[in-house]
């Protein structure tokens, strides 16, 4: 959706199957909606990261602020959100 077919921000849409999961009743539709923001910041536990790395990642938006909560999280590092410019030393840049 939104890339080879129009987005979701009609009033209804019609979606393939394989497209659509139910979510469990234990959730709530905010942490539904979270889902697949949060899975796409985890794709950054994919890359060669040194342990105890300090981190600099490059944007101050929600997606930028979820990678640095999954890097400090999951993999151990210092994540440190960052203007355009890197003026800092760090062992990885994002």
């Amino acid at each position: 959706l939104g890339i080879a077919a129009d987005g979701a921000f009609a009033e209804s849409i019609l979606v393939p199957d394989v497209c659509v999961r139910t979510v469990p009743t234990s959730m709530t539709d905010t942490e539904a909606a979270f889902v697949e923001p949060v899975a796409a910041a985890m794709a950054v536990l994919n890359a060669p990261i040194p342990a105890n790395a300090r981190v600099g990642i490059i944007g101050r938006n929600r997606i930028a602020t979820l990678v640095r909560r999954v890097l400090e999280s999951c993999a151990g590092v210092r994540a440190i959100l960052l203007e355009s410019e890197v003026e800092e030393a760090f062992d990885v840049v994002i």
